[in-house]
C-alpha cells in the first residue's frame, strides 16, 4: 500500500494552515497597531482640548469626557503597553496566548471609540448649546 499521496495531501494541508495562521497574525497585528494609533490620537486631542474645555467648567463637560480627562496620562501610557503585550501574545504559541491576544485586542478596539468619543463629545455639546441660543 502506497501512502505517498496521503502524505502529500497532509503536507499541503499543514502548509495551508500555517499560511492561514500567519495571515491571521499579521491582520491582528495591524488591527492592534491601528487601534493603538487611533487611541493615541484621541488622547492627544483630549490633551490639546483640555485647556479650552477647562474654561467651560466642570459641569458642562460630559461624564465620559471628564473620566478620560482625569485618566488621560493612564490612557496615554497604557495603550502602548497594552499594544506591546497584545503583539507579544499574538505572535506567541498556545491556547492561553491566543486568549490573551484576543482579550488585549478587544480592549484596544474598545478603547479606540471611548477616547475618540470622549474627545468629540464636549465639542458636540458646545455646538448644540450654541445652536439652541
Amino acid at each position: 500500500m502506497n501512502d505517498e499521496p496521503f502524505e502529500i495531501g497532509m503536507e499541503a494541508a499543514r502548509h495551508q494552515a500555517a499560511q492561514a495562521l500567519f495571515l491571521a497574525r499579521v491582520l491582528a497585528s495591524v488591527a492592534a497597531v491601528a487601534a493603538t494609533a487611533g487611541g493615541q490620537i484621541g488622547t492627544w486631542f483630549v490633551r490639546k482640548s483640555q485647556m479650552m474645555l477647562a474654561e467651560i467648567g466642570g459641569d458642562a463637560v460630559p461624564f465620559l469626557a471628564s473620566v478620560v480627562f482625569r485618566f488621560q496620562p493612564i490612557f496615554q501610557a497604557g495603550l502602548p503597553v497594552l499594544a506591546i503585550a497584545t503583539l507579544f501574545f499574538i505572535w506567541s504559541r498556545g491556547k492561553v496566548a491566543a486568549w490573551m491576544a484576543g482579550i488585549g485586542l478587544l480592549v484596544l478596539i474598545l478603547a479606540l471609540p471611548v477616547t475618540i468619543w470622549a474627545a468629540f463629545l464636549p465639542l458636540i455639546q458646545i455646538i448644540n448649546e450654541m445652536g439652541s441660543m
